[in-house]
């Protein structure tokens, strides 16, 4: 009894030492979001400006907001702003803003901005590094992207700025800062005295990413075509026949297609793609993968 007891214990010794050298299963590349914080808010008529909108955020987490306000205002679209600021990154990565944006009772003109350092600006630190402005049909939802890269030594502050305010008039100072460059006419709301509620949602700033438009596969050969990034000097194509991407190889290109050879007859791979932006980045989001089956 005592030998098959010594024999079992033996027995569960090993079989504990092997699972413990298994090797850890790669996992993905942790999430680059720079938002942590819950976001602020101005609403000029609320806070003593008589040419502001008036108004309040009833909804706020890090990935949504929601501003309502009881009229939007004739002092600009600052005249209600929602901001997130001193957001974390890195030099030189490239980034992209996406949201959902929707407004009630009116077309809304949205301004999204993000602000850094940038000592030529007429005001240094209202600098946009990036800007879009949205033009939201009433009670439709829009979703809206915006990508920007950051020089190899930044080192200022990097904020997320959206300007909800009512009518915009002629403003010497947004004008110099460059906010109306490609606009024909300047954005205007209407009736200042409307109200509306603009809701913000699904929002986030990562590290840009693309995704793969088709693998299509031959004897041997697999052919990866990938979406095109405004930001992208080069693509990575990685590939591994386990979903894990444990193995993996890599092809470099600084074309829209690669070619994957020498592949195994009869086996599927998983197909992924990042972005390498003009500084020499490499973006640490992936694409989604795919998966082929070579012939």
């Amino acid at each position: 009894m005592r030998k098959n007891l010594k024999k079992i214990a033996t027995l569960a010794m090993a079989a504990a030492m092997a699972i413990a050298v298994v090797p850890a299963v790669p996992t993905q590349a942790a999430k680059t979001e720079l938002i942590k914080n819950e976001w602020d808010s101005y609403f000029g008529a609320s806070s003593g400006w008589a040419e502001g909108a008036e108004g309040a955020l009833t909804e706020n987490s890090k990935s949504s907001w929601t501003a309502d306000m009881d009229s939007i205002g004739w002092g600009g679209i600052w005249g209600a702003q929602i901001k997130n600021e001193n957001l974390k990154y890195q030099k030189g990565q490239s980034y992209t803003v996406s949201c959902k944006l929707k407004a009630t009772n009116l077309d809304k003109w949205v301004l999204v901005k993000v602000e850094g350092d940038d000592p030529n600006a007429y005001e240094p630190d209202k600098a946009p590094l990036a800007f879009k402005w949205v033009q939201l049909q009433q009670d439709k939802e829009q979703t809206v992207t915006l990508d920007f890269t950051l020089a190899k030594n930044y080192s200022g502050h990097l904020s997320l700025y959206f300007g909800v305010g009512g009518e915009m008039g002629d403003r010497e100072d947004e004008q110099l800062a460059g906010l109306y460059n490609g606009l024909v006419t300047l954005p205007k709301d209407g009736d200042p005295t409307f109200s509306s509620s603009v809701k913000c949602s699904n929002i986030s700033v990562k590290q840009v990413a693309t995704t793969i438009k088709k693998v299509r596969a031959k004897k041997g050969v697999a052919k990866v075509t990938i979406n095109k990034s405004a930001v992208a000097k080069k693509y990575v194509v990685q590939y591994s026949t386990k979903s894990s991407m444990a193995g993996a190889k890599k092809v470099v290109t600084a074309k829209t297609n690669a070619t994957l050879k020498n592949l195994t007859s009869g086996k599927k791979y998983y197909v992924r793609v990042a972005v390498v932006n003009k500084n020499g980045k490499q973006s640490k989001e992936w694409s989604a993968k795919k998966v082929v089956k070579v012939k």
